[in-house]
């Protein structure tokens, strides 16, 4: 209340004592950025909701997920595949009207892939001959699995408990501050604070270049076995299917959360590490055998 009547976090530590029960101002400032994040999060919950029920969506299963959401990126994750997309190679290839080609592929056990390919060639829709088509269908399945909610989150346990983060550097590095970090690597679950800032500000100052190692094999083996049927005579083209989604959608998207969630923790870590670095300094005596009054 006293925030939303527009009382800076400075003042109620000082003067709002009573009311706050004597709160520190950084707790005041904690629960300040904590409160903003959730009513954040709370209008774009409302915004996603209105989105995916104006397209007749809306599942009472779906809306529980979207409505207990903690987080913003698990928000946006079940958001993506209702999400409305711009121009891209699985919208062009559904406007060409290869759907129906990709569900041939993803179900049908005959080998019989080429013929049915021919009945989707179109010249006038850009569909000129039999790969084109099954091209366009491979494209609309690798975007149906970046979309899968499911194993998004399984890809960000993954990385979270057997994960590394590393870095090189670039190809011209404008600064030699980054030494250390040219070939640096770390598991995400025991990266330090200050690497996680050094490494996003070379990245910054395009001295390095950061990315994430996970055993991709696990991934492609777990999205496999909700994609590929084992009677499959297109075992192999949907294998390559699930490595493009991965490497081309997936992977750069889930890399962004991981970063963005590891620079928050990694801030807030530092905050308190400067704090009481700082409070040591000011404890240190400024005189030697003087007594200061005050600054």
């Amino acid at each position: 209340a006293l925030l939303d009547e527009g009382c800076t976090v400075p003042f109620i530590a000082r003067y709002r004592k009573d009311v706050t029960n004597s709160l520190e101002d950084v707790e005041i400032r904690k629960l300040e950025e904590r409160l903003n994040y959730l009513r954040n999060l709370e209008a774009r919950k409302k915004t996603i909701l209105e989105s995916i029920e104006s397209q007749g969506k809306l599942t009472p299963q779906l809306k529980e997920k979207i409505e207990n959401a903690l987080v913003n990126s698990v928000l946006e994750d079940l958001y993506r595949p209702y999400k409305p997309k711009k121009k891209t190679r699985g919208s062009i290839a559904k406007e060409k009207g290869l759907t129906p080609l990709a569900n041939f592929i993803k179900k049908n056990l005959t080998n019989s892939l080429d013929e049915e390919a021919k009945k989707y060639i179109d010249l006038e829709k850009g569909v000129k001959d039999e790969e084109e088509a099954i091209k366009g269908a491979c494209d609309i399945i690798a975007e149906e699995i970046s979309d899968n909610t499911s194993f998004r989150f399984f890809i960000k346990n993954l990385i979270a408990k057997e994960g590394f983060i590393a870095s090189k550097q670039t190809k011209e590095p404008t600064s030699n501050l980054y030494l250390n970090y040219y070939n640096y690597k770390e598991m995400v679950s025991k990266a330090r604070p200050h690497r996680i800032l050094a490494t996003s500000r070379g990245e910054k100052e395009k001295c390095l270049i950061r990315y994430i190692v996970v055993d991709e094999e696990k991934i492609f083996k777990h999205i496999s076995k909700f994609v590929i049927d084992n009677r499959s005579p297109y075992k192999d083209m949907l294998l390559d299917v699930i490595k493009d989604s991965y490497k081309r959608l997936i992977e750069p998207s889930v890399t962004n959360d991981i970063f963005q969630e590891l620079f928050t923790k990694a801030e807030d870590s530092s905050l308190l590490t400067f704090k009481l670095n700082l409070h040591e300094l000011l404890m240190v005596a400024p005189l030697k055998n003087q007594v200061i009054m005050g600054f």
